[in-house]
């Protein structure tokens, strides 16, 4: 057990993990997130690396009605034992999110929203958004990055930005915080492109630590290809051992920064 599992253990008590299978993905044909990758499904390989995190004590599943057998059978089937629920989802990510979260166990003291289509987080990753979660109660991975990206309006007026922060998952806060901010959103009907955004606009902070340039959302033949030639490199298992620190940036006052979801 790494020196950053310990210290997440003696900051708090049982965490939860949220898996929210994402809308499906046409660019990865009928099988979507259960088409497999290096010799594993997708979603079974974002299930593992909670299964094996020590931080993780609860996975919660959150999927379509017609998805509930096979990701059940998918669970049993690659070891995953931490899901103690496989929950129908809502019309859209923020309904499903908010009926995974409603379902953690009242122990918990941190809950973590998981995009089930990145399928190449780590194991350290994880435990460094949970790290910072408990100790500034809103946490997640980004990438930031020197480029053009090219905002555009409704009303077609473009903004271009020089830098982005891309939010990657798991995103990882105080329950009573994001299921607060995520039942606000939905009354309300907000577009919002993530759980730090939503939690951003309630007034709260959120700290961002170093993300993974290998975590990639698989959403096509193409993003497949590429995490297998990652699989097969072996720099995800660098990634565990080595880990790349506790380092962690903020973005500007809450509400006010410019992100592009990764």
């Amino acid at each position: 057990m790494s020196k950053l599992s310990n210290k997440i253990r003696d900051l708090t008590r049982p965490f939860c993990a949220v898996v929210v299978l994402t809308e499906a993905e046409p660019g990865l044909g009928e099988a979507g997130l259960l088409c497999a990758v290096g010799k594993m499904p997708i979603l079974a390989r974002s299930l593992r690396a909670l299964e094996d995190c020590p931080a993780v004590m609860e996975i919660i599943v959150v999927t379509d009605a017609e998805k509930i057998v096979e990701t059940a059978k998918l669970c049993r089937d690659y070891g995953i034992l931490k899901a103690t629920k496989i929950l129908v989802g809502g019309a859209t990510w923020m309904e499903s999110a908010l009926a995974g979260l409603s379902e953690c166990s009242p122990k918990a003291d941190l809950a973590a929203v998981h995009d089930g289509a990145c399928a190449l987080v780590t194991e350290e990753l994880i435990e460094r958004a949970v790290h910072a979660a408990a100790l500034y109660h809103a946490a997640a991975p980004a990438l930031k990055r020197q480029e053009t990206v090219r905002n555009t309006s409704a009303e077609g007026q473009a903004e271009v930005l020089k830098e982005a922060t891309f939010v990657q998952s798991p995103e990882v806060f105080v329950p009573e915080l994001i299921k607060a901010a995520l039942t606000k959103a939905v009354k309300t009907g907000e577009s919002i492109p993530d759980c730090s955004a939503a939690v951003e606009r309630m007034g709260f902070a959120v700290h961002f630590v170093e993300g993974n340039e290998s975590n990639l959302r698989l959403k096509t033949d193409l993003d497949a290809i590429v995490a297998a030639s990652v699989i097969e490199s072996g720099i995800l298992d660098r990634q565990n051992l080595l880990g790349t620190g506790e380092e962690q940036f903020q973005l500007e006052a809450p509400g006010q920064s410019k992100r592009q979801k990764r």
